[in-house]
């Protein structure tokens, strides 16, 4: 009976976040939650090469609101979890989801792919160390949001696709 409780609180407290979401946020919540499986999908059967040439042909709309990159990427995480794919996913079809959802809503985004060394994994033999790889959005001339990744390709429909190694 309690594990009935604690289920009913946990639900009742994701709709009051729900409610508390701005018609902005609820609109870039429920384009993500659209996007969630054709983007996945498309990484999965097309590949990342063929999603970016995609990527650079969707037109960039009117913003109806303007939505952070730090709000946009929790409000995609909250989609991605809403399609039952939180377990399943990686950090790229979100950052992929985002990236779109940014054309629309502002501020201008850049999609980054980066590595970093990584304990996490074993090494293969003869080296010490793993390469660990995330993909993220940022805003295009902002910061950097993930500094302890070296980018090694960035999308933004300002520069294209632009890879570390020059080509």
């Amino acid at each position: 009976m309690q594990r009935i409780g604690v289920v009913a609180n946990t639900y009742l407290r994701r709709v009051r976040k729900l409610a508390e979401l701005s018609p902005t946020e609820s609109g870039f919540l429920a384009a993500a939650w659209v996007l969630a499986r054709p983007v996945t999908f498309g990484l999965s059967q097309l590949g990342f090469p063929r999603v970016v040439r995609w990527l650079e042909q969707v037109p960039a709309r009117p913003a109806p609101g303007r939505i952070g990159v730090g709000r946009g990427e929790v409000l995609v995480r909250w989609a991605f979890r809403a399609a039952a794919f939180e377990t399943t996913t990686t950090c790229l079809p979100r950052a992929i989801v985002q990236y779109l959802l940014h054309q629309t809503f502002g501020p201008e985004p850049r999609l980054v792919v980066g590595v970093a060394r990584s304990n996490e994994a074993s090494p293969p033999p003869g080296l010490e160390w793993t390469l660990g790889a995330h993909a993220w959005v940022e805003e295009r001339g902002g910061p950097p949001r993930e500094p302890t990744f070296a980018p090694i390709l960035t999308l933004s429909r300002a520069e294209g696709v632009v890879r570390a190694d020059g080509r």
